[in-house]
């Protein structure tokens, strides 16, 4: 049985199509502990941009599964090979930290 996914770089242009398919995948479980309405187009480019800033960081690996029938991005992955090794300031540098957030992400008052 032939598969239809192709595992292909992850690009930075890809990031919106990433934080679109990570909020579809998580709508119905963590998703309405973070967001108290569908994030806007400004809003998934922000997020994007967090990503594309991951994503540039040394050492970073980055992969995404595209569906060749439609093109479409179906999941990602991203992660770090330190060839000498990490000690824990790596470890500690290397965890993405999103210190601005969207409107969506903010509790309503």
């Amino acid at each position: 049985m032939a598969s239809n996914i192709e595992i292909r770089p992850l690009l930075p242009e890809d990031t919106i199509a990433l934080v679109k398919v990570h909020y579809r995948t998580f709508k119905n479980s963590i998703v309405p502990f973070l967001f108290n309405a569908e994030p806007s187009e400004e809003s998934y480019k922000f997020m994007a941009s967090e990503r594309t800033r991951i994503l540039e960081q040394p050492h970073t690996k980055a992969f995404k599964a595209v569906d060749t029938t439609t093109g479409e991005l179906v999941g990602a992955a991203y992660y770090k090979v330190m060839a000498e090794g990490a000690n824990q300031s790596d470890l500690d540098s290397g965890i993405p930290v999103f210190d601005s957030f969207v409107p969506e992400q903010i509790p309503e008052a």
